[in-house]
């Protein structure tokens, strides 16, 4: 897949094309970066209506190429290096978004499959414990 970054996009255009494609995976844009392995503060969360024009440091291109086989450290370097935007993966766990810190090596396939894989046993065990409707 390829993100392009166009004049007047928000945050959250780039994180509903990077959900288009892994749809159990997300990105945050932060205020600054973070290192290998490690989280990011949410109080440091670009809201999703700022513009990506504002917050971007480089604008030497305006493409990105994603492919399932990259690895999240990968993906969080390459919108560093090619974009200057300080991005955190999330990967879904059945209810909840946890940041990809311990799993940075994982490629973008494994972790949407692992958020797959949690989200629906997590339904599982809700229609079990009768948290949920079968509807």
């Amino acid at each position: 897949m390829e993100i392009n970054i166009k004049k007047g996009d928000q945050v959250s255009t780039l994180q509903k094309s990077f959900r288009e494609a892994f749809p159990y995976l997300k990105l945050k844009f932060y205020k600054i970066p973070h290192q290998h392995d490690e989280g990011s503060e949410d109080t440091l969360i670009w809201p999703a209506a700022t513009m990506i024009d504002g917050i971007r440091t480089k604008y030497t291109l305006d493409t990105i190429s994603i492919e399932p086989q990259h690895t999240a450290g990968e993906v969080e370097k390459a919108f560093y290096d090619i974009f200057g935007l300080n991005v955190q993966l999330f990967r879904q766990a059945g209810g909840i978004w946890i940041q990809t810190i311990k799993t940075d090596d994982w490629t973008l396939e494994k972790l949407n499959e692992a958020g797959e894989q949690t989200t629906i046993e997590t339904v599982e065990e809700e229609k079990d414990y009768g948290l949920m409707d079968d509807d």
